[in-house]
């Protein structure tokens, strides 16, 4: 990263984006954004997708020094190439 090449503190975070006005039939976002250390300030987390600082609508799954270390999926298929994988996520607010 960047930022540790300059001597600043930095993680990649992976997981979901909460979209709380989600329409019937649309899918939630896997996301992945920055947490830096700021001496004024301890760590702060950085959308760079969305442009912005994140906040609770970012729900995190993973914290690592690279992509390699947040991946919220890994591992290894065999069969043939006509095989597919269909992924779905949905999140909603605690009870």
């Amino acid at each position: 990263m960047v930022g540790r090449s300059q001597g600043i503190s930095v993680r990649n975070v992976s997981g979901y984006f909460f979209n709380g006005s989600r329409q019937a039939g649309e899918i939630e976002a896997s996301n992945a954004w920055v947490k830096v250390l700021l001496r004024q300030f301890g760590w702060k987390c950085y959308d760079l997708t969305r442009r912005r600082e994140s906040d609770t609508r970012c729900i995190k799954l993973a914290t690592g020094r690279d992509c390699g270390d947040i991946r919220p999926v890994s591992g290894t298929f065999r069969g043939k190439g006509t095989r597919e994988l269909k992924v779905e996520a949905s999140i909603r607010l605690a009870e």
